[in-house]
């Protein structure tokens, strides 16, 4: 059976996530799958497309922005 979590708990795990704790902090501490923070986290960044990423992520989202420009062309 699959476990249904509150959008309000989703949205707590990728923010404490996003503010620069590691992957194995965050699933340690809220006891979830690492395939289902990065599902959250995908969603999360969907809906706030206005989104600045924190120092720590933001190689990976100039990184992104490259691929996605590469792949646009």
């Amino acid at each position: 059976q699959k476990k249904t979590y509150p959008k309000a708990f989703k949205k707590e795990v990728v923010q404490f996530y996003e503010r620069n704790h590691t992957i194995s902090e965050t699933l340690k501490k809220y006891g979830i799958a690492e395939s289902t923070l990065f599902d959250w986290k995908r969603k999360y960044d969907e809906e706030h497309f206005l989104y600045v990423p924190g120092p720590g992520q933001r190689k990976r989202f100039r990184d992104a922005q490259a691929h996605l420009q590469k792949t646009e062309q």
